[in-house]
């Protein structure tokens, strides 16, 4: 296998790991109770919705006006993780696929810098959930694994960054 293909290999399974990663993030946040924060806000939505609905029945009118319990955050947190996705999936696919076919000095540079950063980032969130309490071993240990997969990448860009 050549530089190329290790490189363009490298940043297919930083994206699948991150991805799995993801994948057991939302499936740990459906199947395990919130955290009491989360309850309590929840909570006092409930009791918020019950009363409510109690001062419409007593009020005797015919006509119930739906609760619109909808955020009006105005698709702020959606923005924020599109744009997470994009730095953090998206962008390592185009940075593969584009490895295995442009070989111009700025883009050896361009992908070296971002996956230098992408391995800061992936340090910071494994050292993050270490401090939580690592709770979730499978967690920390995929993360660590990506780190790894990136430091190996990040060593595979700068010998391809060398060649002339």
């Amino acid at each position: 296998m050549n530089l190329q293909q290790k490189i363009v290999t490298a940043w297919l399974f930083l994206t699948l790991a991150l991805c799995v990663h993801m994948v057991l993030e939302n499936i740990e946040a459906i199947h395990f109770k919130p955290s009491e924060s989360v309850n309590t806000e929840q909570q006092a939505k409930t009791a918020q919705i019950k009363k409510k609905k109690n001062q419409q029945k007593s009020s005797n009118t015919k006509v119930e006006k739906p609760i619109n319990i909808k955020d009006n955050s105005k698709n702020n947190m959606k923005n924020v993780l599109r744009i997470k996705n994009l730095l953090v999936l998206v962008l390592p696919l185009i940075f593969g696929f584009v490895s295995a076919l442009y070989t111009k000095t700025w883009f050896k540079w361009l992908a070296f810098i971002y996956a230098i950063l992408f391995v800061l980032l992936n340090f910071a969130h494994a050292g993050e959930q270490i401090a939580l309490g690592a709770n979730n071993f499978t967690q920390v240990l995929l993360l660590l694994f990506v780190a790894g997969i990136n430091v190996a990448l990040i060593v595979f860009l700068n010998k391809w960054r060398k060649l002339i």
